[in-house]
């Protein structure tokens, strides 16, 4: 034995002695800590892993009852799992230090040594730097340039005794190591002969230490569990609260462990600094800033992992934090911004998704319609404001010439393009406005009650038939309102069925509006409500001269109600903006495909759209420092209800799975104190048509510096991550997002199979015999268990994968593997084994082999994605890749044939 293997030897045992009396320290105190159960710790605790109310849950007692239970998971953690890495490193005077890093908290466990930490520790990020390199941090109350001198990852196991299996040894001196088992390093039987050793695992260090990073075979369907990040991951989780990434890179690269590490710590006030913890602060909705928090995942089936690896670092995860974009959206838009419709009621829209009014080129480049929409609300609003001028210039006297001055001067100055300066100046004028409408208001009103007196006379059912008329007319959703002003709200209440007291309502906004007209010589709408009234009305409106005496009266209080918390209508008037920008737009033939057949309908494109410009003004105005302090003021409570939907982090996986409009979207639901946007994609495997296919498009809403690029590969083979890199040199993908696969990771892998001329329904003998060669490969056993490796066969649709798996069930009774039909992308069954799926649902997934079936059919049925799922199914694969074709390869993929072999 060289001094080196001597050395190393020694090294090695007494890192596992150290190692595995800590864990015992640990898991003993731990124990000693939490109580025989957690019900003393959780007594009339709700269930934190239930679906609540965004909006109306997280009171104190919730809080607290939540940070005993964190207390309770993070003992019993640590019990299970003591420790997940040790960091040697030197500090500025040569001296040695020792740490112990726990997953989550060491929740106030401390050993003897005094050298345990949380992973979320600023110390702790030592535990990711490369062996040899330097940092600096503040330690014992100073910075210094700390550098690490070896790292050991630990993948703890308790059977009567403490081991850790397969950890991962690194130091400059002696390389990377990776130890089967630490127990075994120093439990050697002095007797034993050295020849004999040769063939005792448990005692040959040959077999127990071994250079590199073996490939861990995969036997469970999920997110792989990395718990210590490398560098680069390392240091973008560790960005302070008030940033925003958008990570992009390969499949395997731990984008999305990234993302949920991030949300670990920042969630964690304790790991916080001071400028942190000054804004970690609850939310509009009243949740404190552990509990503010969503995650978008594109699918069910990814939504499901990611919870699972959540769960994993210990962070509660509610299902109303990990969402869809499709249901989320539905949510807010229903709930919180009053934009769909609910029941009988007159809301705003209702939602069809089966309709698509854009045209096709508008859905996959959507930036420019969606700034036309935003300059025409802002137009209309500014419009509104300078028309109001007008109207109020001709009809001012003597005592509201001063007023009226003041506003014509605020509104000239403005531009339609930064309303919310002209809503600052107004706020402090809003008092006068409101004083002289109210001097005239009960003036105009009575003289308008009065023309319905003699009407009444004549007939007293009148308001009766008034009011059936009106309960007709609320069930045509084509006709819409003008921008009035008459009355003291532009929001009036929704009746669902009117009566003699509201008909009369009506009656009176009804003249209010023909007056101010007949007065400025101008028409009612023909597509207005007013104007329907009045032809139902017939010869029984007030006369003329009647009209135009009240209506100067009006047309100064109509002038004057656009002053009126003018800013409400920079948010509740966007509906009325889209409808008339979609009105317009499609006489021009612009954008659109053509209308609704009911202008209520509105497609999920549209619906992205008007949330998007609802979220930016609300930011807007948020932005504000005048209007902030007005929150609490009633006529900003909309303002309240909708910043409520606002949280203080923000995480979007599979980024480019959404297109541009919903990732602003996603971005835009940041609380303005925090600005805390995290999310992670690639290019390469966007499979959505109107998923975002460049950073061209990212940078439209966040700034190019803020779009990072991580490419360290940690699933694939070397075979397969060539594969990957012909494959998107041949179809013109993102090379910039190829994977690279470090130096130390040892698995060279085999070459992918290809059938050809094996349709659908001659596919499973083939299958079945390929997965019969890779269950030989693997399947052996390890510490009494065998490995049962997971294995995915990828089918065009839905309709392919019952007969697929139910075929396969048969042929692959012989080894007892169990083939599960995953329809709708949805998990079943166990987590090992083999499972069926049509492509589209396995984004974000991971398994040891992947099987595409029926390449050159998905190329002539989606030759404008096909490219994208092989890609996705390819990178799937950690090990084993095989395709069938009912014909021969697709011509493009020819070059591929080079690399592929008959079977394994």
């Amino acid at each position: 034995m060289t001094d080196k293997n001597y050395d190393l030897t020694v090294t090695l045992e007494n890192l596992s002695k150290d190692a595995l009396s800590t864990f015992e320290e640990i898991a003993s105190k731990a124990n000693h800590l939490q109580p025989m159960d957690g019900a003393s710790l959780t007594a009339g605790h709700h269930d934190i892993f239930a679906s609540t109310n965004s909006f109306t849950g997280g009171n104190a007692h919730e809080l607290y009852n939540n940070i005993r239970e964190d207390g309770f998971n993070a003992l019993q953690r640590l019990k299970s799992e003591p420790v997940i890495s040790k960091v040697v490193f030197e500090d500025d005077d040569g001296e040695h230090h020792i740490r112990y890093i726990a997953r989550v908290s060491v929740a106030g466990v401390s050993i003897s040594s005094n050298n345990l930490m949380s992973k979320r520790h600023p110390l702790s990020s030592l535990a990711s730097m490369p062996v040899g390199e330097s940092k600096v941090i503040e330690f014992l109350g100073k910075e210094q340039d700390l550098t690490v001198i070896e790292t050991t990852s630990f993948l703890p196991k308790f059977n009567g005794e403490w081991d850790s299996l397969l950890s991962i040894y690194k130091h400059e001196q002696f390389g990377t190591k990776e130890i089967r088992s630490l127990r075994a390093l120093f439990e050697k039987q002095d007797d034993v002969d050295e020849f004999d050793a040769l063939f005792d695992e448990e005692n040959n260090l040959d077999v127990n230490i071994e250079d590199g990073i073996s490939h861990k075979i995969l036997t469970a369907m999920g997110l792989r569990d990395q718990p210590i990040l490398d560098k680069f991951q390392d240091e973008i989780f560790r960005q302070p609260l008030k940033t925003q990434r958008i990570i992009l890179g390969p499949p395997g690269t731990g984008k999305t462990t990234t993302l949920i590490q991030r949300l670990g710590q920042k969630r964690d006030v304790e790991y916080l600094d001071e400028r942190e913890k000054q804004i970690a602060i609850k939310d509009f909705s009243g949740f404190s800033h552990e509990d503010s928090w969503v995650m978008f995942t594109p699918t069910e089936l990814l939504k499901h992992y990611v919870k699972e690896a959540i769960l994993k670092e210990g962070i509660p995860a509610p299902e109303d934090k990990i969402k869809t974009w499709e249901s989320h959206r539905k949510y807010i838009a229903r709930n919180v911004f009053n934009l769909l419709q609910i029941g009988v009621d007159t809301g705003k829209f209702i939602l069809k998704s089966n309709i698509s009014c854009l045209k096709p080129e508008v859905q996959h480049e959507p930036i420019e319609w969606f700034e036309q929409i935003k300059l025409a609300h802002n137009t209309r609003l500014h419009g509104q404001l300078l028309d109001g001028v007008k109207l109020l210039e001709s009809t001012k006297n003597q005592s509201t010439t001063a007023i009226v001055d003041q506003l014509t001067k605020v509104v000239k100055k403005a531009t339609s393009n930064n309303l919310v300066p002209l809503y600052e100046k107004l706020l402090p004028l809003e008092s006068e406005i409101k004083k002289l409408l109210e001097q005239e208001k009960e003036n105009v009103d009575k003289n308008v009650r009065e023309t319905l007196r003699p009407i009444y006379q004549k007939d007293k059912t009148i308001l009766g038939k008034l009011a059936d008329f009106l309960n007709e007319l609320s069930a045509d959703s084509d006709l819409e309102d003008s921008d009035d002003f008459d009355n003291d709200t532009s929001n009036s209440m929704n009746i669902i069925k009117h009566n003699n007291k509201s008909a009369s309502n009506e009656y009176i906004q009804t003249i209010k509006a023909l007056a101010r007209q007949t007065y400025l010589k101008r028409n009612l709408g023909k597509s207005s409500r007013a104007y329907a009234i009045v032809q139902w009305l017939g010869k029984d409106v007030p006369d003329k001269e009647l009209l135009i005496d009240i209506g100067r009266l009006v047309t100064f209080q109509n002038g004057l109600r656009r002053f009126i918390a003018a800013h409400k209508r920079y948010l509740l008037d966007i509906p009325s903006s889209y409808k008339i920008f979609r009105k317009e737009s499609n006489k021009n033939k612009l954008y659109y495909q053509g209308e609704p057949e009911v202008t209520k309908y509105i497609s999920g494109d549209e619906l992205d759209a008007v949330l998007l410009l609802t979220l930016e003004n609300t930011h807007g105005l948020l932005s504000s420092k005048a209007i902030r302090l007005q929150l609490d003021n009633s006529s900003f409570s909309y303002l309240y209800q909708y910043a409520g939907a606002l949280k203080n982090q923000v995480l979007v996986d599979e980024a480019t799975d959404f297109s541009i409009i919903q990732l602003a979207c996603m971005h835009r639901l940041c609380h303005p104190d925090t600005q805390s946007f995290f999310a992670c994609g690639d290019f390469n495997q966007r499979i959505a048509k109107t998923g975002v296919d460049s950073v061209a498009k990212l940078e439209w809403f966040i700034d190019k510096s803020k779009i990072q690029r991580i490419n360290a590969v940690y699933r694939q083979s070397c075979k397969l991550n060539t594969f990957a890199k012909e494959l998107l040199e041949i179809t013109g993908g993102d090379i910039d997002s190829l994977g690279i696969i470090p130096h130390d990771i040892n698995h060279d892998g085999v070459a992918p199979v290809l059938a050809e001329k094996t349709s659908i329904s001659n596919a499973g003998p083939w299958l079945s015999e390929r997965i019969k060669e890779i269950n030989s490969a693997v399947n052996v056993t390890h510490s009494g268990l065998t490995i049962v490796p997971t294995i995915a066969v990828l089918v065009r649709n839905e309709s392919q994968v019952e007969s697929i798996a139910n075929e396969l069930n048969i042929l692959l009774e012989d080894i007892n593997l169990s083939v599960e039909a995953c329809k709708g992308g949805k998990s079943l069954g166990d987590s090992s084994g083999v499972r069926v799926f049509a492509v589209e649902h396995i984004k974000g997934l991971e398994f040891e082999a992947v099987f595409f079936i029926d390449i050159d059919s998905l190329a002539k049925n989606s030759p404008e994605l096909y490219e994208k799922y092989l890609y996705v199914g390819v990178t799937r694969a950690a090990t084993y890749l095989g395709m069938t074709c009912s014909e021969q390869l697709p011509e493009k993929l020819e070059p591929l044939r080079a690399l592929m072999v008959d079977q394994f």
